[in-house]
């Protein structure tokens, strides 16, 4: 099966393990998609990076769906609501990959000035970043 929907190249995919029909799709287009593979098609978009998509993963328990993009700009979202939880943008480096903690509530995200922050997604807030050594 082809899924057709971005205006420009695929950067990143993830699979959605509570629900391995779900698959979301990060693009050159700086959309983010949600597809069921079932019917190949796209049920919801969401367009509010400015620039590309670099990374993109979903939550251990499918409900949240986060990206990164060389927009600077970490966005979760939720995929009941399809709104926004959280958002942290950093305009000056890239979010160049990110992945969900399966054991805690937490994300870590590395970005181009060659740090890692972690975030508590309890109070999403960050509560650690590496140096640049």
């Amino acid at each position: 099966m082809r899924l057709t929907g971005h205006r420009a190249a695929v950067n990143c995919f993830a699979i959605n393990f509570e629900d391995p029909n779900l698959i979301a799709s990060g693009s050159e287009d700086s959309n983010v998609k949600i597809w069921d593979i079932r019917s190949g098609r796209a049920t919801t978009t969401y367009k509010q990076h400015q620039m590309p998509i670099n990374c993109i993963d979903f939550s251990p328990d499918g409900n949240w769906v986060a990206s990164g993009g060389a927009d600077g700009a970490l966005r979760i979202w939720d995929q009941a609501s399809e709104k926004d939880l959280f958002v942290q943008e950093n305009q000056a480096n890239s979010i160049n990959c990110l992945q969900f903690n399966h054991s805690y509530l937490t994300l870590a995200a590395a970005s181009s000035d060659k740090t890692v922050s972690y975030w508590d997604l309890e109070k999403f807030e960050q509560v650690h970043k590496t140096t640049r050594d």
